[in-house]
Parts: C-alpha cells; structure tokens; sequence
C-alpha cells in the first residue's frame, strides 16, 4: 500500500486539485464568516468557539464526504482505474493505501477547519467584539470528532461499495440528511420502530452514542450496515470487477 502515491495522483488530476480547492475555499467561507459576524449579532458582542464549531461541522459534513468519495471512486468514473492496475497489480493493495489516502486527506482538512475555527472566533471577539468565549470547546471536541469520523467512514464506504462518484455522493450526503429530517416526525408520531430504524441508518448518531455511552442495538446495526458491510461488499466488488 502506498497512500502517498495514491494521495499524490489524486490532487494531481485536474478533479481531484478543484474539488480539494472548493472544499478548503467552502470551509473558510463558512468558519470565517461564523467566527467575524457574531459580535455584530449577539447582544453581548462576543465571539463564542461552540457556535463556530457548529459551523465547520456543518461544511466538513459536506466537504468530507466528497472528498472520501472522489479518492476512493474517482478512477472507476474517470477511467483512470485502468492505469492504476497496471502500474500495481494487487487491487486489495491499491484500495488499501486509497481508503488510507482518503482518511488522511479527511483528517488534514478536518483538523485545518478545527484550528481555523478557533483563530477565526478569537479574531472576531477580541478584534471586533468584546471578547471571545472558548468554554464550549473542550465538551464539543468529543462530539465534533466523532460525527466528523462517521461522516468521513460514510463517504469511504459508499465510494468502495458504488464505485461511482455521482451515486456515491448522492447515498453519503443524502443519508444524514434524510435521516435528520425524519427524526422530528419521529418524534410527533410517537413510532419506537420508526425512531429504532432511523438510528440504525444514522451512522453518525450511532458514533454521537458510542462516545457517550448510550450505544445501543440500533447503532451496532448502523455501523454493520452502513459502514461494515459496504467495505466488505465493495472490497470484494473491487477485486472482480472487470475494468473497461
């Protein structure tokens, strides 16, 4: 396995280097405005971290999957498999140092985001306002983690399982999604099987769970289903698929 190879060839494509550039251009857009305009909407004139969190994690559950997408399923779409096998023949090698490639790509962007959230609520608290509020920070670290992870495990997992960059999108941002704006009619219903099938299609509430200690039956089928089993699956498809 060499994921830097693999990392390397990604962002050399002409894709794979705009995708990484909108994605970091999206994250410091939303953190930045996040960060400098709470002074000027808060009665109090102070930059709060938590609320600036709550802002990366919004993007990065966006940019995340994309980029573990693009890495992992870019070459089936783009043709460029072809060439990749030749030059390495082992396909369970070549997937391996890809689905590493992806995680560390993933985690660069999301530790950048954490980072730039934190400056980004200093700046605009001690240069625009009346201060800035890191309280929330160190309880929402945990959680900030482990949704992101999920996310991050979620687009990896479609991109191995689909093999294709569109329909994979379409699972790994669609599906937390859905799953979110069903919970509240969920919840007016009054269902128990409609809330225990919701958290077994939320990975990352079944990640929220694990960290906190009320993981249950639901979440351990979340992760066998959405994360396990497509791994499994795709590893398998991606050895005998027959390339074009």
């Amino acid at each position: 396995m060499r994921p830097d190879l693999d990392l390397r060839a990604h962002l050399d494509t002409r894709s794979g280097g705009l995708v990484l550039a909108l994605s970091c251009a999206l994250i410091a857009l939303v953190v930045t405005t996040a960060g400098l305009a709470q002074p000027f909407l808060s009665s109090a004139r102070v930059s709060e971290a938590g609320l600036t969190l709550v802002a990366a994690r919004s993007a990065l559950g966006l940019v995340l999957p994309v980029l573990a997408v693009t890495v992992i399923a870019g070459g089936w779409s783009d043709g460029s498999i072809q060439q990749s096998v030749l030059l390495r023949p082992g396909r369970l090698g070549l997937l391996g140092g890809r689905l590493l490639a992806g995680a560390g790509l993933g985690a660069a962007v999301s530790l950048l985001a954490l980072l730039l959230s934190l400056l980004m609520t200093w700046a605009g608290g001690t240069l625009l306002g009346d201060g800035a509020d890191f309280a929330q920070v160190g309880g929402m670290l945990r959680d900030f983690g482990a949704v992101l992870a999920a996310q991050l495990l979620l687009g990896l997992a479609a991109g191995v399982l689909l093999q294709s960059v569109p329909v994979a999108l379409v699972v790994a941002i669609a599906l937390p999604i859905l799953t979110a704006l069903a919970d509240p009619l969920a919840a007016v219903t009054g269902s128990d099987m409609l809330r225990t099938l919701l958290r077994a299609l939320d990975l990352p509430g079944a990640a929220l769970a694990a960290v906190s200690g009320t993981a249950g039956a639901p979440e351990v089928v979340a992760v066998l289903l959405l994360a396990v089993a497509p791994l499994a699956v795709g590893a398998r498809r991606w050895c005998r698929r027959e390339i074009p």
